[in-house]
């Protein structure tokens, strides 16, 4: 590189890339005499990140960790929803189960029993009855699990309706006096199907407990809400029990607090001689 003659005592000059150059200046006087040229040797380096002997390997690495990055994400999110959609095909299997395997059973028993008594109308009657009545608590039961899948109904204001009307129907021939304490507005939160499925097993459970064995006057539900945590207590005035007793001699207890787990959520039994019987159950709903 040649730079013209010039009066100038002082040279920018800006490398472009890295390596060895000279600098040569000569000077000249106005009689145009030439003075010896001086120079100057230079190893010019540039930043590792500046050497294209670097930059292009790099790129290609960079390149491949972000389509590598893309694909891991792909494959994470299709086995994400693969695992949940076994997930829910598994608490589905698990609800049919629980809720219809043990009714179906019984018609089937019951049946076998009007062939077997087929000679005896009285007897043929009173099964038939039976098979009448467990066909339409079958029914009611197929409902429930229709309502526990229906992607229509993942909210809470639907859960609370429904739980009203199922406790209402539970205890219509009671003398229990049943008692709801729910907000006067029930906000439309989203509960999934599995929360859902739990909580109303939950309730069944207390239910069921408070029916046969609490001797109870007074049956009192509250559902709340603090800040995104649902909170849903079941409450009777009944005689109460031994919580270590109760845990030993059955399983509903450690089924319902499972279910709650299961959820990220949790459940307390508080119950004693005498004293009454309290479940109340806790739940994170998801954020919108």
């Amino acid at each position: 590189m040649f730079a013209a003659v010039t009066k100038d005592r002082h040279f920018d000059w800006t490398p472009q890339k890295g390596g060895a150059y000279r600098f040569e200046v000569q000077a000249i006087d106005r009689d145009l005499n030439y003075s010896a040229p001086a120079q100057l040797m230079m190893q010019v380096t540039v930043p590792w990140h500046a050497n294209a002997w670097i930059l292009t390997p790099a790129g290609f690495a960079f390149g491949g960790l972000l389509v590598w990055a893309f694909v891991a994400r792909a494959l994470y999110v299709r086995k994400s929803r693969e695992a949940a959609v076994l997930r829910e095909r598994d608490r589905i299997s698990r609800d049919l189960h629980d809720h219809l395997g043990a009714g179906l059973t019984h018609l089937a028993m019951v049946g076998d029993l009007v062939r077997q008594q087929a000679g005896q109308p009285d007897a043929v009657e009173m099964l038939a009855n039976r098979l009448t009545e467990s066909a339409r608590e079958l029914t009611r039961t197929m409902g429930e699990v229709i309502w526990t899948t229906d992607p229509e109904k993942d909210s809470l204001r639907s859960f609370a309706l429904f739980i009203t009307r199922y406790a209402e129907r539970f205890f219509a021939e009671s003398a229990l006096r049943l008692r709801f304490d729910f907000p006067e507005d029930v906000p439309d939160l989203t509960l999934p199907a599995a929360a859902r499925s739990s909580l109303l097993m939950v309730a069944k459970e207390a239910l069921n407990n408070a029916a046969k064995h609490a001797r109870a006057s007074e049956f009192h539900i509250k559902l709340e809400l603090r800040e995104h945590e649902l909170h849903l207590s079941f409450e009777d005035n009944g005689q109460g029990f031994s919580i270590s007793h109760a845990a030993a001699e059955g399983r509903g207890l450690h089924y319902m607090q499972q279910r709650l787990r299961d959820l990220g959520g949790q459940i307390q039994i508080e119950s004693a001689v005498g004293q009454g019987t309290r479940v109340h159950a806790r739940l994170s709903l998801p954020k919108r």
